[in-house]
């Protein structure tokens, strides 16, 4: 038998042994607890944050939020033997974020201008393109094209189809299950484009991939360089856009047959040709990606009825006025 300080000093070493098996098995069942409910808020806490580059020396830009079901990425690509500056616009999105058109006077769109920082800055839009310009056509009283907006009609007027000239008014249309289309200026009308459930149409032209093939026409017009800017589908949500510089001494601009090759390169499949020249911009965050505009303040250039935007964010700096 031990003694009764041994068997004091057992019973003591037991107690410690067992009070440290259950404090290990209770912090184990706690570790357990935490991992399997702090882990995936905080993961998911992580997956809503917006990661956004900036890289303008190195012409590249990227967004991406979960959250949105958006993820932008854009790069600028240089050919100084050619003179050529062009940015290509990847952008992946979902039904939570679909493409959609900013005018500059929602109350009444066609009718008023602002410079496009201005419209994106308004909005917080994350990523914008010009648009078709609609309003520049009401204002001087030329036949304006089929427009529609939001699942209204605003305009139903437009050329005949097949036209060479810029704008011809062809149609890139837009449907709610995040496909776009593109036809020729008078093959169906505003009604039409709605029983078709198409939600907004880019009325510009000529189109530049149908059916993944590029318009014939581009083969003996539309050759000059110039500044350009077109949106084209990839497949349903994925979408891409191109700017291409020009009438600036580094960069001639392009023609539609180059875009129209590019575009097909790129997997486009379909794609719309929108207002160029002085109109052609392209933002990211607020600002403007264009090699001679490096500050990213806001510049005086040509206003634009409206703009094709993607994404929202806080992050997008205000509206200060010219030089800001």
């Amino acid at each position: 038998m031990l003694p009764s300080c041994t068997r004091h000093a057992y019973v003591m070493l037991v107690f410690l042994l067992l009070a440290s098996i259950f404090c290990a098995h209770l912090g184990g069942a706690l570790g357990e607890t935490a991992a399997n409910t702090l882990l995936p808020e905080e993961t998911q806490a992580l997956s809503q944050q917006e990661t956004i580059i900036e890289d303008f020396e190195n012409g590249y830009w990227f967004y991406e939020d979960p959250s949105q079901g958006l993820r932008i990425e854009i790069y600028r690509h240089e050919l100084t033997d050619i003179k050529m500056i062009w940015y290509e616009a990847d952008i992946r999105t979902t039904e939570k974020t679909p493409i959609q058109l900013f005018a500059a006077n929602p109350d009444n769109p066609g009718k008023g201008f602002m410079y496009a920082e201005r419209i994106v800055r308004s909005n917080q839009l994350v990523f914008a393109i010009n648009d078709d310009q609609f309003g520049h056509r009401v204002y001087n009283r030329q036949t304006v094209g089929i427009i529609v907006r939001n699942g209204s009609v605003l305009s139903d007027k437009t050329k005949a189809s097949g036209k060479v000239t810029l704008p011809n008014l062809d149609v890139g249309a837009f449907f709610p299950d995040g496909s776009m289309r593109v036809f020729q200026s008078a093959e169906y009308t505003g009604d039409e484009y709605l029983d078709m459930g198409v939600e907004n149409t880019l009325c510009f032209g000529p189109y530049i991939l149908r059916d993944g093939e590029i318009n014939p026409d581009f083969q003996k017009y539309y050759r000059i360089g110039e500044p350009r800017c077109a949106i084209g589908m990839i497949e349903p949500y994925h979408y891409m856009a191109i700017m291409v510089e020009g009438r600036i001494t580094r960069a001639q601009g392009a023609s539609l047959q180059w875009l129209g090759e590019r575009m097909q390169e790129l997997g486009v499949i379909e794609a719309i040709n929108l207002d160029g020249g002085e109109t052609a911009s392209i933002l990211f965050m607020g600002k403007k990606l264009e090699v001679n505009n490096p500050t990213g303040r806001v510049r005086k250039t040509r206003s634009l009825s409206g703009v094709v935007g993607l994404g929202i964010s806080e992050k997008v700096p205000e509206y200060e006025g010219v030089g800001k």
